[in-house]
C-alpha cells in the first residue's frame, strides 16, 4: 500500500521509513523521540519533511505531562507542507 502512495505523512514510526526506501516523500511528526537518531535513513532534502519540537522535555517519553507540547504542531502548517511536497514527484530508490 505504501509503495502506491503520492505522499506519507506518519507520525515517528515504521510507515515513514518504509516510504523512504520506495522513495515516496514524507512528513514525519516528531513527538519526544529524537529526530537526529530516528528521522528516516536516506533523506533527500527536498522529499522529506521533519516537524518536530525543540522542548526541554523531551526525555519524558510521553508519560509525565498534560499538555504534549512536542506535538504542539498545527494542522495548516502540516497542510502547506503537504501541498508543497504533492508537487515533487517521487524517485526511484
Amino acid at each position: 500500500i505504501i509503495h502506491e502512495c503520492d505522499l506519507v505523512i506518519d507520525n515517528d514510526s515504521s510507515p515513514s521509513h518504509v516510504a523512504t526506501a520506495f522513495g515516496i516523500p514524507t512528513i514525519v511528526l516528531f513527538s519526544q523521540a529524537i529526530k537526529k537518531i530516528f528521522r528516516p535513513y536516506h533523506q533527500e532534502k527536498d522529499q522529506h519533511f521533519i516537524f518536530y519540537n525543540d522542548v526541554n522535555c523531551r526525555e519524558c517519553e510521553l508519560t509525565k505531562c498534560n499538555d504534549r507540547i512536542c506535538l504542539n504542531f498545527s494542522s495548516d502548517e502540516v497542510y502547506t507542507q503537504a501541498l508543497q511536497m504533492l508537487s515533487i514527484k517521487k524517485t526511484e530508490p
